[in-house]
């Protein structure tokens, strides 16, 4: 069965992630930065319809932090996580009734996985032709089924650019 469905990009993203950052910002005054990354950071680009938060602390709050989200409802899904990475999801009526996701990611400022989400949402941000591809792989994948694998050379490929700049 396909998990994931394409969703056409809707201009509601900010604030719901602006929101949802000052939900979190009112747990915890230990953390350093809060990003909207992923698809619905990006201005016409479509996904899953699912806002992505990145949050970058310092490494000595992040056990504190996790059970501060955890009980705002943000649960911890381990089989996600990277080295460097702790990744949660949350879902929650929007204001106008839809149920809305949201995915977190917390990472310590400025580590290797943080500057490369942070450089891939403003490299698509800066570069709308290749924006609008990643939205085609993205529509693509919802039929294939293997969004994953379809968009990490994608992916790849831009983060590589990071490198020459």
């Amino acid at each position: 069965m396909n998990k994931y469905a394409f969703r056409p990009y809707n201009p509601k993203y900010p604030t719901l992630y602006e929101m949802e950052k000052e939900r979190i910002l009112s747990c915890s005054t230990n953390i350093c930065d809060v990003e909207h990354i992923g698809s619905s950071a990006i201005r016409g680009v479509g996904g899953k319809g699912i806002i992505d938060i990145l949050l970058g602390v310092d490494k000595s709050v992040i056990e504190d932090l996790t059970k501060d989200l955890q009980k705002m409802g943000y649960v911890l899904r381990k089989e996600y996580c990277t080295a460097e990475r702790l990744y949660f999801k949350y879902s929650a009526e929007d204001p106008s009734g839809c149920l809305q996701m949201y995915q977190l990611h917390l990472t310590v400022k400025n580590s290797s996985e943080y500057q490369a989400l942070v450089f891939f949402r403003e490299y698509l941000r800066n570069h709308p032709k290749e924006a609008k591809e990643y939205e085609e792989i993205k529509k693509i994948s919802s039929v294939r089924e293997e969004y994953q694998k379809n968009k990490a050379p994608f992916i790849e490929r831009i983060l590589k650019k990071r490198k020459k700049v």
